[in-house]
This record gives C-alpha cells, sequence and structure tokens, in this order.
C-alpha cells in the first residue's frame, strides 16, 4: 500500500511542474520546461519525504533523505539513502548507498535498532532489467505525463541556490492523473482502486514548484498531502478500520548539466550477485480458471513483531498440485528476497529476513506446476513487519 502512494507522489514531484497549462505566461513556463529537458545532461537532488502513518493505534513515522547524482549521458546513477522510523515506539534507521552502472544496481544497507547496530553493511548487486535507467530518470520518465491537465498559476518569484525562480501553484486533475499513474511500470500490477475513490482518498493536497527562469529547470518542489484509505479502496472490503497518512516532500534539484565523477566502491564490485529482479506481474486476468486463489492465513494481514524465521500458511486450494511464494521488500514485487514452489501450504523462511522491516507476501496457485502456461491463481497480497532484534534475542 505504502510503496504504491509512495510511487504516485514521487512521480507527482517531478511530473507536474512539467504538465500543460493555460494560456499565458503559465503555458511559456511550461513550454520552456518541456524542451529543457533535453538540454539535461547531469543533475544532482536532494529530497526529504517525511510519512505519518495511523491505523487504529498503530502508528508509523517515517523520515527520509535521498541525495543522489544523475549522470544522464552514461546512464550512471549514486544515491545516499538515510531513514529513521518509529514503530509504536521502536526506533530503527536505515543508512545505505545504492549505484546503478552498466545496468547493474549496487546496494548496500546498514540497519540500526535503537542505537545498537543490528547488521554491518553489506554489499549486494543484481542486474536490472531492461528500461529500468529510464524509470530511474524520473526527469525523463515525466514526457509520458506532459499532456496531462492540470492548473497552474504563477504566484510569484524567488531565489534558490541565488537563481531567480518562477514560484507555480499547480492543482492537478486528480482523476486523470490517477489514471496515467496506475498505467506506469510499477504500480499498473498492483491492485485497481475504483476511480471514484481518488476523490475520497485525497483529503488534502497542496503543491508548489519553483522553475529557473533562465534555464527553465526545476529548481525545488513542495508537497504536502493527507489521504484517509478506507478498506474499499484497498481492495478489502472484509476488513475493518481507516488508514491515515500524512505526507510531505520536499525537493531540490541543482547543478544541472556539471561534470559528475560516480565512483564504484571496491566492496561493491566484490560484492555477490543476487538473482535478477523480477518483471513478472502478479496479477490474476479476469479469464476464466479450473482453480480458485489462495486464502493466506498466517501472519495475519498488517501482523507486527513477526520473528526472523517465521512460517508462511496458507489454505489448500482443490485441485491446485502446487504453489509459488514471494516475498518481497515492496509492494510491487521488483525486490523479491523470497521466491520459491512447493507442494506443501506453509513454508519456514530460515534467512533473509532483517529486523524492524516491512515485507509482502503472495501465493499462487498452480493446476500443473511443470506447465509454464498452466493456469494460476494469485492471493491478495498481505504484508507483515519483523521484530527488533534485541527482541529476537530475548525469545
Amino acid at each position: 500500500m505504502f510503496k504504491r502512494l509512495f510511487s504516485i507522489l514521487l512521480i507527482l514531484v517531478m511530473v507536474l511542474s512539467f504538465s500543460s497549462c493555460e494560456s499565458g505566461l503559465s503555458a511559456q513556463i511550461v513550454n520552456g520546461a518541456i524542451e529543457s529537458l533535453d538540454k539535461i545532461t547531469t543533475y544532482q537532488y536532494d529530497m526529504n519525504v517525511n510519512v505519518d502513518i495511523v491505523y487504529d493505534t498503530f502508528e508509523v513515522v517515517v523520515s527520509t533523505e535521498f541525495n543522489g547524482v544523475f549522470d544522464v549521458e552514461n546512464e550512471q546513477m549514486e544515491m545516499d539513502i538515510n531513514s529513521c522510523s518509529i514503530i509504536n515506539g521502536d526506533e530503527g534507521q536505515r543508512v545505505g548507498e545504492m549505484y546503478l552502472i552498466d545496468n547493474i544496481v549496487y546496494e548496500s544497507v546498514t540497519l540500526i535498532v535503537n542505537d545498537v547496530h543490528d547488521m554491518e553493511p553489506m554489499w549486494t548487486k543484481r542486474e536490472m532489467p531492461a528500461g529500468y535507467w529510464e524509470e530511474m530518470n524520473q526527469v525523463k520518465v515525466q514526457i509520458a505525463f506532459l499532456e496531462e491537465v492540470v492548473q497552474v498559476e504563477v504566484i510569484g518569484s524567488d531565489e534558490v541556490r541565488g537563481i531567480d525562480c518562477y514560484v507555480l501553484e499547480i492543482i492537478p486533475d486528480m482523476e486523470k492523473f490517477w489514471q496515467t499513474s496506475m498505467q506506469q511500470p510499477g504500480v499498473a500490477m498492483l491492485p485497481a482502486i475504483d476511480e471514484e475513490f481518488p476523490q475520497e482518498v485525497f483529503k488534502g493536497f497542496s503543491m508548489k514548484q519553483w522553475i529557473e527562469k533562465d534555464t527553465y529547470f526545476l529548481a525545488k518542489a513542495e508537497i504536502e498531502t493527507v489521504l484517509e484509505l478506507t478498506p474499499e479502496a484497498l481492495g478489502s472490503p472484509e476488513e475493518q478500520g481507516l488508514i491515515t497518512m500524512d505526507i510531505t516532500i520536499d525537493l531540490m534539484v541543482y547543478n544541472y548539466n556539471q561534470p559528475v565523477s560516480i565512483i564504484l566502491p571496491q566492496e561493491a564490485e566484490e560484492a555477490p550477485e543476487m538473482p535478477k529482479y523480477t518483471t513478472t506481474t502478479i496479477i490474476v486476468t479476469e479469464s476464466a480458471t479450473p482453480i480458485n486463489p489462495p486464502e493466506l492465513v498466517s501472519p495475519h494481514n498488517r501482523a507486527t513483531g513477526i520473528d526472523l524465521t517465521p512460517v508462511l500458511l496458507w489454505k489448500e486450494v482443490p485441485n491446485a498440485k502446487g504453489y509459488e511464494l514471494n516475498v518481497s521488500r515492496n509492494y510491487d514485487f521488483t525486490d523479491i528476497v523470497h521466491s520459491v514452489s512447493c507442494r506443501l501450504t506453509a513454508y519456514r523462511i530460515v534467512e533473509g529476513l532483517m529486523p524492524s522491516t516491512q515485507y509482502y507476501w503472495i501465493v499462487a496457485a498452480k493446476l500443473n506446476p511443470g506447465d509454464p502456461h498452466t493456469p494460476i491463481a494469485w492471493s491478495p497480497v498481505w504484508t507483515f513487519t519483523t521484530g527488533t532484534a534485541a527482541a529476537e534475542r530475548k525469545d
């Protein structure tokens, strides 16, 4: 759920500043911004994302800082990530580095829980599927959104890092924007939300953009939004409760077209190679299938404090000859940590999970596991959050 909304908000950050608008000075600025895209060879950015999620008595507060360098010409990227979270009083921190060079992504993560380092930095690398660079290079991706209709008003001028900028206030057509967002990679494969829900989900939204007067490059963006998610909006009408999300995003983009040097650390080059990211779309088509989707049992959806070697359970499906289980660090299953085929309705994860981390899992029932074209039916996506390492040791 968070993955989907976060992806949409990231799209908002970069897209809306270049979207079409009414005539006059606003149209001139937008047209200039569109034309400037092809002139960008490198850039740097800093982004702060603050998220406060409340569900009944459960609260999660996450603050994440991204500092990145993009070499558009050579398709290289370097990014530092620092994320602090508080989950019902337990504090955790993730410090990471990420490089994308020659279609290989290199990642390092250090986990700190309650001021205690629970793991040493560990590098991994894996090949990315074709087209991933275009997805990561947000400035380029947004060209697909340029025909979206929004209202843009020039509300003044301001300086950003000593550069004169136009200040724009942007009001999007949320229904059209939602429809386009759902077609983007990594978002389209998620459970569909009815078109009527965007108006109900977005309870508050404001956005400002600072566009450089001389170059029409995006210099700064601010977003504040409040969302309320009902079980119906999330595709789980049988559940109860309301999820409230208060999200702010501050983005600074600077040093356009300046020389950059992205040097991969030696420990990253020597990192073990992980399985390639999957690009399989995990959805069920509307065509008839001779089997039903599995019913997940345990851990319960949104369970917290789960140990690091949990047993995942689901109910048996008549006629199914096998099952496929996927466990991922994100909602759209582009970062799978476990993918196994089995004949039983239970599977224990014996390694690979990290403390204080949210995971998503899904199970498919297969009519004939040996046939790649066999009918399959996927369960809904459930999520659980592991407990702290200190709790694991105590047990």
